[in-house]
């Protein structure tokens, strides 16, 4: 009889007509897949193969700045968190940063010019610094240890080899975030001491980002157990870095 297994390769044959398996191979992108990767591991701008998650170009770096402060969801973000600083406004502030379409415009341009400032002044400094901007997991599994790491990561992060330096982009984007806004709040809200406390929780949302980072496997894990909708979001609705 004949046997249909010897239509394959000549090495088939000689092989009594089986083709030995071959191991896929796990640097093709086609094969780089969650089964040979470990969630932690991500570097929070997608899941990149082992050969392209090296350095960051600035070409990059300067299309998700554009994304975190221009995009479609940066920008209903802070349209979000305009309207509910306008529904619990500030006493002190006067009537046209408080009532009407004007103090919704001039509260949704405050949080974008924080927000511009913020990120830009970050990558400029991350590129003249050569700082990479990813976060980096931490490797333990005791969750005092990944808080503290990711609460100092906002402090020390990695240079674009890999070795622990300064944070000086985080530095420099909470100031700019925070003292941006001397140039159009209101009388009593561009001093220097209104402009350090906006630096101060600039800098601790980065903190608190990082968190969020180090602990998005378990909160996605935790979605998924809830059975949390999942709402389709558009290729160009990306999240901000």
């Amino acid at each position: 009889m004949l046997n249909l297994q010897q239509s394959g390769s000549p090495e088939g044959n000689q092989s009594g007509g089986r083709v030995p398996n071959q191991s896929p191979d796990p640097s093709s992108p086609a094969n780089y897949n969650s089964k040979n990767t470990d969630p932690r591991r991500g570097t929070g701008q997608g899941t990149l193969p082992p050969s392209s998650a090296g350095k960051v170009g600035l070409g990059q770096e300067f299309f998700e700045l554009a994304k975190s402060t221009v995009g479609p969801r940066a920008l209903f973000i802070q349209s979000v968190g305009a309207g509910l600083t306008m529904a619990r406004p500030r006493s002190n502030y006067p009537p046209e940063w408080r009532q009407g379409a004007q103090a919704f415009g001039r509260l949704y341009g405050d949080r974008l010019a924080a927000k511009a400032s913020t990120q830009t002044a970050r990558l400029l400094t991350a590129a003249l610094m050569h700082e990479d901007l990813r976060y980096k997991p931490s490797e333990s599994t005791n969750p005092l240890l990944r808080t503290a790491h990711a609460v100092a990561f906002t402090f020390v992060d990695r240079t674009n080899s890999g070795h622990s330096t300064l944070a000086l982009s985080n530095f420099a984007g909470a100031a700019a975030g925070g003292f941006v806004g001397n140039a159009y709040l209101p009388t009593g809200f561009n001093d220097l001491t209104h402009a350090e406390s906006r630096t101060a929780l600039a800098f601790g949302t980065m903190a608190v980002k990082n968190i969020f980072s180090e602990y998005s496997p378990e909160i996605g894990k935790l979605a998924r157990k809830i059975h949390l909708p999942k709402f389709p979001i558009p290729e160009w609705w990306v999240r901000d870095r």
